[in-house]
């Protein structure tokens, strides 16, 4: 990973690129649909009594400058070259799909006089096409993570309410119906989900992860098929379709930190794209809580069990001031009301953890006990955290099948052959007993 501070030359020539390439995708396509006949539109019924605001094209307009300023913002080359490519990804695919499925916006526009019919009279260069998804929504979701990282307070509060004005005039000028709001916010998350802003840590690919990456892709290819068949009710299943598709994709890659979890909860672009996938692990969890059974001390102050929220915490942790919970389940939204500090270790389920995800797991356990008692869990507590407590235990002196043997022993059910490593004899060194 490159950490070389972006210069301004590099910044100039992403940014006249990427216009350049908006400029001929957007520009061609739009002249392509309007030699079209018959091109259709999308929209409700009810859409035609959203006002028309002649204003409203000022901060349309401004997502111009924002653009190219965006360039100028990214601190090193490596991240000048993410943003550039999700910006370029989301221009390309867009045009893709301005081509394959043209609209047109449903009713003309007023005129408009003043400053403001000035700016309508630039964008009437716009013909009425490339309507799914609004790559204008699209780009200011891509465009405004790096504006809110270098802005702080109410600088910061001020710049998102101007984003969130830029994507709402994309309607009140009469320029998008609805649908496709939403279409281009469901497409910025995808391409921002896809090509990840900053580098995220990978687990190595093993035949485990291939194998939950083909089965979430089957369950999502099943979903997705009866929405060929058109219809309301069938084009939902989409939604879920595609959250098994992304998880498919995470086992695949490796990416553990896909739902960019923390210890407070997952971010709302997280619920927007896993929503489904999200309630489905949630109800799974409910569902096997006899399995989960009840958490058990692995050493004094040590306590391995399911999540919070499937069993509670036991009394010595929950009424302890000092207690930390390690997280191993960034899929579960931690338990409220727990008031207790959690460190999230991000882990992707139903496979055995890295040396890395152990070695963070492993040193928030020592830097807890430091404090007090310990709970450590993942959904039910029979996987990766078990996997971790038999780390642990290894760490403190056990054989690898001793330390196996007295988590099965204490969570029945845990460990099963799937997930069942060896002990790294890099992990966690400052853990070990002297």
């Amino acid at each position: 990973m490159s950490t070389q501070k972006a210069d301004y030359r590099s910044s100039a020539i992403w940014a006249a690129g990427l216009g350049l390439l908006f400029l001929l995708v957007y520009g061609g396509t739009n002249t392509w649909s309007g030699t079209l006949h018959g091109v259709p539109s999308l929209y409700l019924g009810w859409e035609r009594g959203i006002p028309f605001l002649p204003w409203s094209v000022v901060p349309y307009w401004s997502l111009d400058l924002l653009f190219v300023g965006s360039f100028f913002l990214a601190g090193a080359t490596g991240q000048l070259r993410r943003h550039g490519s999700r910006l370029a990804a989301a221009i390309l695919g867009a045009g893709a799909l301005f081509l394959v499925f043209p609209l047109r916006f449903a009713w003309t526009r007023p005129e408009t006089l003043g400053v403001t019919g000035l700016l309508f009279d630039a964008l009437s260069l716009d013909q009425p096409f490339n309507q799914l998804p609004s790559l204008h929504v699209a780009l200011a979701l891509l465009i405004w993570p790096l504006y809110r990282r270098r802005t702080g307070g109410l600088v910061r509060s001020g710049t998102g309410l101007w984003f969130l004005m830029i994507g709402l005039s994309a309607v009140t000028t009469w320029q998008h119906h609805l649908v496709d709001l939403v279409g281009g916010l469901m497409f910025g998350l995808l391409v921002g989900h896809a090509i990840p802003l900053d580098v995220e840590p990978l687990d190595r690919v093993g035949p485990r992860h291939r194998a939950l990456a083909a089965r979430y892709g089957l369950g999502a290819l099943a979903l997705a098929l009866p929405s060929l068949a058109g219809g309301v009710w069938t084009t939902l299943l989409l939604w879920p379709a595609v959250s098994l598709a992304l998880v498919a994709s995470a086992y695949l890659t490796g990416r553990r930190g896909f739902l960019k979890a923390d210890g407070g909860g997952l971010p709302i672009s997280t619920w927007l794209l896993f929503g489904p996938w999200l309630f489905a692990v949630a109800l799974n969890a409910r569902l096997r809580r006899g399995q989960a059974g009840r958490a058990a001390e692995l050493e004094p102050g040590l306590w391995i069990g399911p999540h919070p929220s499937v069993a509670g915490l036991p009394p010595e942790v929950a009424d302890h001031p000092q207690a930390t919970l390690v997280s191993l389940a960034p899929e579960i939204t931690p338990a409220r009301g727990t008031g207790l500090p959690t460190v999230l270790v991000q882990a992707l389920d139903l496979v055995s953890p890295d040396p890395a995800t152990l070695h963070q797991a492993l040193e928030a356990i020592a830097q807890g006990l430091a404090r007090g008692p310990v709970y450590l869990h993942c959904a039910l507590g029979l996987g990766r955290s078990a996997q971790v407590a038999a780390s642990w235990l290894q760490t403190r002196g056990l054989e690898p099948r001793a330390a196996r043997a007295r988590v099965r022993a204490l969570r029945r059910g845990a460990l099963p052959g799937s997930l069942v490593a060896p002990l790294h004899a890099s992990l966690a060194p400052s853990c070990r007993e002297s």
